[in-house]
């Protein structure tokens, strides 16, 4: 079955604008399209990139994470 539903993004969580007709856990394969060009949409950054600030790494490569970071 293949269904086409509008949702919202809430705190890391995709929710459906309407009720879906599915039994509970239901696992299902989504295709996100937010209707805005690639170009447009900011850079999502990896779990290890966060990490390293988060461990308060120094060096060359932190320095250019912060610079990726700034310029978004």
């Amino acid at each position: 079955m293949t269904l086409a539903v509008e949702a919202v993004f809430e705190n890391g969580v995709l929710k459906p604008l309407n009720p879906l007709n599915l039994p509970e856990h239901q696992k299902v394969r989504l295709v996100v399209d937010t209707g805005t060009p690639p170009s447009a949409t900011p850079k999502q950054w990896h779990w290890k990139e966060a990490q390293a600030f988060d461990d308060h790494y120094v060096g060359d490569a932190s320095e250019e994470l912060l610079r990726q970071r700034r310029e978004g």
